[in-house]
């Protein structure tokens, strides 16, 4: 907008049917995953990958990078401490529900001296989620203790049928 006079007012997302129900799980790593736009408090990325076969399955390596730039300073001990919990939440587009899911909590002590260091303000975690061909939005959601932060993102993923063709990414 660049005429004089016009004022732009936005907002990050709207739903017009009124507020989301909340999730039935009443666990926070759920709830953050619950809303049509992800939280972004805590910086994430993921990506997925499909790579291996179970029967009519595919298994899906999930990698959830965590920016570390917002956790707090050293310990005495030249370590920077935080407990993190992750989510993965696999929503199955046709059927709009969640049919697999996968969490896991990990304590990290990261040495002061590497945030310094160009791309040590990351931290990746991956996990499994073995799901039937189809399409699926994956939701990640994951927490932080000490700076209190959280944040989740979503991604969209086509997971191919395991039939003899050759797979191709």
């Amino acid at each position: 907008v660049n005429r004089p006079g016009l004022t732009v007012r936005h907002r990050a997302g709207y739903h017009a049917a009124g507020p989301v129900p909340p999730p039935r799980n009443a666990s926070p790593l759920g709830a953050l995953v619950a809303p049509i736009s992800p939280k972004a408090d805590l910086h994430l990325r993921l990506s997925a990958i499909p790579f291996f076969t179970n029967g009519s399955s595919m298994q899906l390596l999930t990698t959830i990078e965590v920016d570390l730039g917002a956790l707090p300073a050293a310990t005495a001990e030249g370590l920077v401490r935080d407990e993190l919990q992750f989510a993965v939440f696999a929503v199955d587009l046709k059927k709009k529900k969640v049919t697999r899911s996968v969490g896991r909590r990990i304590l990290v002590d990261w040495p002061a001296e590497h945030r310094a260091n160009a791309g040590a303000e990351r931290f990746l975690v991956q996990t499994v989620l073995t799901v039937p061909p189809g399409a699926y939005q994956l939701r990640a959601s994951t927490t932080s203790r000490t700076p209190e932060k959280s944040g989740s993102v979503y991604l969209q993923v086509d997971v191919p049928s395991s039939d003899n063709r050759p797979l191709s990414l």
